[in-house]
């Protein structure tokens, strides 16, 4: 009777496989991570440079406005009574209207209907922070206007991607091959 040989589940060959299989995963989850790393990486930048790009604008609009403040209170010492007090501020900001800025935009926008001086502060290249101010006539302790607007706005138009990439065959039964039809 002939002995069986059991022949061992394990071979030195399928060892090896299993650990090449096993390094070539290991890699692919190195490389992986390491992109989506990268990824996360360039996402905070941008939305760190996106926020101080936002508050420096704030900053800068918290200054114009403060700047407002002082030609308002300048203007109520200089003037008698609700209505001269408007038209100062009326002939004071329409000469700044009618200037220009270093972008070539004007300064201040002012609605004398409704009381409102509006300015526009650079926040990125396709985007402005628009401010509006409500001006009032103050009363004893009041403020001289009020905050209406305070938001972000696209200046550029957005023109979405409509290119589709299609096949174009360049070869018909008809014409025979490689001629190429518009």
């Amino acid at each position: 009777m002939k002995k069986k040989t059991s022949r061992p589940l394990l071979t030195a060959g399928t060892s090896t496989l299993l650990l090449i299989f096993l390094s070539l995963c290991l890699l692919t989850f190195a490389v992986l991570s390491l992109l989506s790393a990268r990824a996360d990486r360039n996402l905070s930048r941008k939305t760190a440079d996106r926020t101080t790009a936002y508050y420096e604008a704030c900053n800068q609009a918290e200054n114009r406005i403060g700047e407002i403040g002082g030609i308002l209170e300048k203007i109520w010492k200089n003037t008698e009574g609700e209505e001269m007090y408007f038209q100062e501020i009326e002939i004071h900001f329409e000469d700044a209207e009618n200037s220009e800025s270093e972008t070539g935009n004007s300064i201040y926008s002012w609605d004398s209907a409704s009381r409102t001086l509006s300015f526009s502060v650079p926040l990125a290249d396709t985007q402005v922070l628009a401010v509006s101010l409500t001006l009032r006539y103050p009363e004893a302790g009041g403020t001289f206007y009020t905050v209406t607007t305070w938001k972000t706005v696209n200046t550029a138009d957005w023109t979405p991607d409509t290119r589709q990439n299609v096949y174009v065959q360049t070869e018909t039964a008809e014409k025979g091959p490689d001629k190429t039809y518009e």
